[in-house]
């Protein structure tokens, strides 16, 4: 049950006080008020760089009857194939998604005759991945629309800018997978509390 709020209420259910949500960062970097706004600015800056990004890809593949997962896989699979092929877990640490969400796109890419997928004649506990004609067909179809939209949104950077984003990346990704686990505890630990409260 929720905690009583001794503040009084606004006839529109809100209060009469002024609401002042507390800091959602508490890093001595953001502490002072501007550098706050600049943090939220930045994540509201992070997300819409990926809502663009999902939105041009799904668009893409949507033209082709595909997902925007197959997508990606796709062009994931032409980077790494070479002769051999790539396998399901070689692919999944490339892409930083899970084994199991590999397997399940890449059974669909198979049934559509995108891409086939066979034992490993090395180890045959693993899968390789190869694109089909057909699927090698569809890069080269859409590689002027990749290119394009590429070069338009990565114009901005230089070797410099470049060789300092990427580093940044790294760091926030490795930070976010961390971050991704604090979450998922602290949710558990609230769940069996308020099971023990029932």
């Amino acid at each position: 049950m929720p905690a009583v709020n001794s503040r009084s209420k606004s006839p529109r259910g809100g209060t009469n006080e002024e609401f002042k949500p507390r800091p959602s960062v508490t890093l001595p970097l953001f502490r002072a008020p501007e550098d706050y706004r600049r943090f939220r600015r930045m994540l509201f800056n992070i997300f819409a760089v990926k809502d663009r990004l999902n939105d041009m890809i799904r668009d893409l593949a949507r033209a082709f009857d595909l997902t925007a997962p197959q997508h990606t896989i796709m062009t994931a699979v032409a980077d790494l194939q070479g002769r051999k092929g790539v396998t399901v877990m070689a692919l999944a640490t490339y892409m930083r998604v899970s084994s199991p969400f590999i397997a399940a796109q890449t059974k669909g890419l198979a049934t559509k005759g995108l891409m086939t997928k066979e034992p490993d004649p090395q180890d045959q506990r693993h899968t390789l991945l190869r694109l089909t004609t057909a699927g090698e067909d569809y890069i080269e179809m859409v590689t002027d629309v990749v290119q394009a939209a590429n070069d338009r949104m990565f114009r901005s950077l230089d070797a410099d800018s470049l060789t300092a984003f990427e580093a940044i990346l790294q760091n926030l990704v490795r930070d976010a997978d961390d971050a991704n686990e604090v979450v998922h505890e602290m949710l558990a630990s609230q769940t069996a509390k308020n099971r023990e409260r029932t």
